[in-house]
C-alpha cells in the first residue's frame, strides 16, 4: 500500500511541475514586436505593427495590424507562426522580430489597385499568370474592377505558406480584396 501511495505521491507532485518545466524551457518566450508607418500617398502615414507572442516561437501566435493616423485599427489578422512561411522554422526572438519587420514591409507587385489582375468580363477569376490571384468570396467581378479603376493603396502579407492576403485602403477603412498565390 505504502509503494501506491509513493507512487500516486509522485505522479501528483509530477503534475504540478509540469506546466513550470514546459515554460522553464521556453524561459524567454517569443514575445517580439515590431512597427512602422505605411504611406500611401493619400494623406498622413498609416500605421503597421506586428508582434508575436508565445512561449516557444514554434508556439507562438503572429498579429498584424494596419490603423489609421488617428490609431483606429482598420485590418488585423492573427495565426499560429507556424502555419505562416516566414515564421514557420524560426526558433529565435531576434530572428522572429526580423521577420515581423519583412512581414510588414510592401514589398510587392500590388502598389495600388489598378496593379492587381484585370478580371475579364465573362471569366470565372481575375487572369493570374503564373501565380494565380483570388478574389475574396465577397468581391464579385463589379466590385473588383471598381477597386482597380479607382487605383486605391494596396496592402498584402504573407497569410500562410504559399500566399498573400491583400486588402485595399478604399473610404477609410479596408476591405480584403484577395489573395495571390506562390509557389512554396
Amino acid at each position: 500500500m505504502k509503494k501506491y501511495l509513493l507512487i500516486a505521491a509522485v505522479l501528483a507532485a509530477l503534475m504540478l511541475v509540469t506546466p513550470f518545466l514546459y515554460f522553464a524551457d521556453a524561459a524567454p518566450g517569443c514575445d517580439a514586436r515590431a512597427a512602422q508607418p505605411w504611406v500611401t500617398g493619400r494623406g498622413a502615414a498609416h500605421h503597421v505593427e506586428a508582434f508575436s507572442n508565445g512561449p516557444t516561437c514554434a508556439h507562438a501566435v503572429v498579429t498584424i495590424i494596419v490603423r489609421a493616423a488617428n490609431g483606429v485599427p482598420l485590418l488585423s489578422d492573427s495565426m499560429p507562426a507556424a502555419q505562416v512561411m516566414i515564421f514557420a522554422r524560426l526558433k529565435a526572438r531576434s530572428e522572429v522580430k526580423a521577420a515581423l519587420k519583412d512581414w510588414m514591409t510592401q514589398n510587392h507587385l500590388f502598389k495600388s489597385s489598378i496593379d492587381l489582375p484585370v478580371w475579364k468580363k465573362g471569366d470565372a477569376a481575375p487572369s493570374g499568370g503564373e501565380f494565380a490571384f483570388y478574389p475574396d468570396e465577397s468581391a464579385d467581378r463589379d466590385f473588383y474592377e471598381q477597386v482597380r479603376a479607382a487605383k486605391v493603396p494596396v496592402f498584402c502579407y504573407v497569410q500562410g505558406m504559399e500566399s498573400l492576403a491583400c486588402s485595399v485602403l478604399k473610404d477609410g477603412g479596408m476591405s480584403k480584396i484577395g489573395l495571390q498565390t506562390f509557389p512554396g
